[in-house]
């Protein structure tokens, strides 16, 4: 994936007099000059002076029909957005095109319509501000649930500087709206003034904004890489994406409760952080994967439900799960609240969990088998230490089944039975 180095120009140059009126006309042929990117060098001008088109300023109005946005031959770039622009028709950018954002501008896909950016490895499409520099204009919010959605060999860079609606925790390169639909791929999404990719949403919430995630690079943003909701990392990549330099270097899960078949958490580069409760029907967590807990979250199966939760390391790469502060209480737990035979967790090593009950009841511990509603699970292989209770707490009515685990430090008794 080819990264753009666009160059730097004052304003006045980005609209300097044209005196060009047609696209096929742009600088005179082997003229030298700083601001040569995306001409064509066969045509020529008859004096041998160096001449510009200029970029085209983007009407402060919602679009409401369909409509390409194609190369400026001779523009850099090749648009400007002066506002915040509504997208209720299908906007369609086309690969090379070079757009910028004014301070707090962006663009808002709203209703029916669609944002689609496809370019490829030597034309990407780049959105950015007029200064290359963090958190300068708004950023991309999805509304739309329109499959069209997608960006595809673009950089989004500089975004995040305020919020669309005025939630001032809401401000990132791209926001999903819960109910939003996005394929991204081949992407660089860089220098956000805030997270670089942003999903709303709660705890109960169950929507996949995210449709499509591989081969991404989060670079240099002021907040978290991705800031989304767990089951939106149910459709990230193992080992295409990079996360590099951001201020928070972990993919934050902010709540959320995956639901349905075959949802798996991969091994990345970065950790996750779980900053709110999540609770799954069904969730498999990859070998070598690393999960750290705020305070008094947790991860837990659905109550009185049938799903499973398994968490399958090896001797080579275990799971990791375990407070942001590594001291005991740091973090609730995990729970198992259903009777599914699939339970499980081999090669795994769980740590400073026990800062709160799931019930309420006494149930304070790295590993609760039982709670609300009886649980099943079959642990192996695994380090249970550094409780601030009981290493495992298992109520009356569960089963709990164990071979070759390890307990230390849990200050209140490796198992404890109710």
């Amino acid at each position: 994936m080819k990264k753009l180095n666009l160059p730097l120009m004052m304003p006045t140059l980005l609209l300097a007099v044209a005196v060009c009126l047609f696209p096929s006309c742009s600088k005179k042929k082997g003229c030298t000059d700083p601001l040569s990117l995306n001409y064509d060098v066969d045509a020529e001008e008859d004096d041998g002076s160096c001449t510009y088109a200029n970029p085209i300023i983007l009407d402060c109005t919602t679009i409401t029909a369909d409509r390409t946005l194609t190369k400026v031959i001779g523009a850099v770039p090749d648009y400007i957005v002066p506002c915040v622009i509504g997208i209720e028709a299908d906007l369609t950018i086309a690969p090379g095109v070079v757009i910028w954002f004014e301070s707090d501008a962006g663009f808002s896909i709203d209703g029916s319509g669609s944002l689609k950016a496809v370019g490829n490895d030597s034309a990407q499409i780049v959105f950015r501000g007029e200064t290359d520099a963090n958190g300068t204009w708004k950023g991309l919010y999805f509304i739309s649930s329109n499959v069209l959605n997608e960006l595809s060999y673009v950089t989004v860079s500089g975004g995040g500087n305020s919020s669309f609606d005025g939630a001032t925790n809401k401000t990132a390169n791209i926001r999903l709206n819960p109910a939003s639909k996005l394929k991204l791929q081949n992407s660089i999404v860089e220098k956000s003034g805030s997270d670089g990719l942003l999903a709303d949403g709660i705890t109960s919430e169950e929507q996949t904004p995210l449709t499509l995630f591989r081969n991404n690079e989060f670079n240099n943003n002021e907040g978290y890489p991705l800031n989304i909701l767990a089951q939106n990392a149910t459709k990230l990549d193992s080992t295409g994406s990079s996360y590099t330099g951001n201020t928070n270097q972990f993919i934050k899960l902010d709540g959320g409760t995956p639901t349905g078949n075959a949802n798996a958490w991969h091994k990345n580069s970065i950790p996750y952080l779980v900053t709110r409760d999540v609770y799954v029907e069904n969730l498999l967590i990859y070998a070598g994967t690393t999960v750290k807990f705020g305070s008094d979250a947790g991860l837990s199966t659905f109550e009185y439900g049938s799903g499973y939760l398994r968490i399958l390391g090896t001797a080579a790469n275990p799971v990791t799960l375990t407070g942001e502060n590594e001291a005991p209480g740091a973090w609730q737990g995990i729970a198992f609240q259903s009777t599914n035979t699939q339970n499980r967790i081999e090669y795994a090593v769980i740590s400073y969990g026990g800062s709160e009950g799931f019930t309420g009841a006494g149930d304070k511990a790295n590993l609760v088998v039982g709670g609300f509603s009886a649980g099943v699970v079959e642990v192996v292989n695994s380090t249970i230490s550094d409780s601030d209770d009981c290493g495992v707490f298992k109520t009356t009515a569960s089963t709990f089944t164990e071979s070759g685990n390890t307990y230390t430090n849990n200050s209140g008794g490796d198992v404890c039975n109710q």
